[in-house]
């Protein structure tokens, strides 16, 4: 049978590109944003997921943070998305997003300075976040008559049953 009729796109580990690590550079990932505005049409693009450690450093520089902004504002800009509110989207927090790496009690405030709840609040998709931040938050998107659910989770290897539960009764709910 054919397939879907649209294209959610993944976004694997970004935090070499963002800090210029083991052959990535910044470009790579500016290329690599360009190339989903540069196919929203022809393939349908509605959503793009970040799978985590976006940044390899966490909150230890801030220029990490700084490069993965300036990518991801590519598929945020209307004019160049050609959509109202760019494109649909979402960054997991992983274990490298967090100070000190690995560990969910830590700090993720650079995270939340660049991709907080202020940066999505009034994006038609933006679900909201658990707590007081937005490590744990999740999206809303339709495509070809369907609704979808997006869930990111911040890494942790205990699973926060708080978080869990939460996760769940958006499950339950939408």
């Amino acid at each position: 049978p054919p397939g879907p009729d649209f294209t959610i796109e993944v976004v694997p580990d970004t935090q070499y590109y963002v800090s210029s690590l083991n052959g990535g550079s910044p470009a790579i990932m500016q290329s690599q944003m360009n190339w989903i505005v540069n196919n929203i049409a022809s393939r349908n693009i509605v959503f793009v997921t970040q799978l985590g450690d976006c940044t390899e450093h966490g909150d230890e520089f801030e220029v990490e943070w700084q490069n993965a902004d300036a990518a991801f504002d590519l598929i945020e800009n209307p004019t160049t998305t050609g959509l109202t509110q760019g494109m649909p989207y979402g960054i997991a927090v992983g274990n490298h997003d967090q100070s000190p790496i690995g560990n969910p009690n830590g700090t993720t405030t650079f995270f939340n300075q660049y991709f907080g709840e202020a940066r999505f609040q009034g994006r038609a998709y933006y679900g909201g976040h658990f707590g007081t931040n937005n490590d744990n938050h999740y999206e809303l998107v339709s495509a070809s008559g369907m609704d979808f659910i997006i869930v990111h989770l911040e890494y942790d290897p205990s699973a926060n049953s708080a978080v869990l539960a939460w996760a769940d009764g958006l499950l339950q709910t939408h």
